[in-house]
């Protein structure tokens, strides 16, 4: 399968690996970027590793959704031939506000 990231997922994941520089460093930084790059890698091979993301459970489409490291959340959708990243969630951030942004 192919990996697509939508816009919102692109920016969401810029803002908190900026974060993670100017907080951490570039070595955190770059470990960050790493696992989620990782956790992209098996998402091809394995499209139904993520549950189905609570929050979103009430959608008429059906979102996943994977922890990467101990506060980030890559929320996914699967399509015939592709997984789409619809949104990277900082989850020391109000879970329900995440979800109304997903489109």
């Amino acid at each position: 399968m192919i990996v697509k990231w939508t816009k919102q997922a692109e920016q969401a994941l810029d803002e908190i690996a900026d974060f993670v520089l100017e907080e951490y460093g570039w070595d955190a930084c770059d470990r960050f970027l790493y696992r989620v790059q990782h956790m992209a890698k098996l998402l091809e091979k394995h499209p139904h590793l993520g549950p189905i993301e609570p929050l979103l459970a009430n959608r008429p489409m059906m979102y996943r959704s994977v922890v990467v490291g101990r506060l980030n959340k890559l929320v996914y959708r699967i399509f015939d031939n592709q997984i789409k990243i619809v949104d990277f969630w900082d989850a020391r951030r109000e879970p329900n506000a995440q979800a109304e942004q997903v489109n």
